[in-house]
């Protein structure tokens, strides 16, 4: 899931939040509360998450290779 920025035309409160790229965008400022037009801006905090197992190196060490 993409983090998207958001800018109040109404306040000018910058704002970012988690969401489904399907999720609708947002139409109210936290800030404000106004229900005025909201910018909404793809965010530059994308990362890689890593669940479950298989993904550390001492999941894949050969039995009695100790060499790091």
């Amino acid at each position: 899931m993409p983090y998207y920025d958001y800018i109040c035309s109404n306040c000018g409160y910058k704002f970012e939040t988690l969401q489904k790229m399907t999720d609708p965008p947002l139409k109210e400022c936290p800030s404000c509360h106004s229900c005025s037009y909201l910018v909404k801006q793809i965010g530059k905090g994308g990362f890689i998450v890593f669940n479950g197992s298989g993904f550390y190196d001492n999941d894949y060490r050969k039995a009695g290779n100790d060499d790091y």
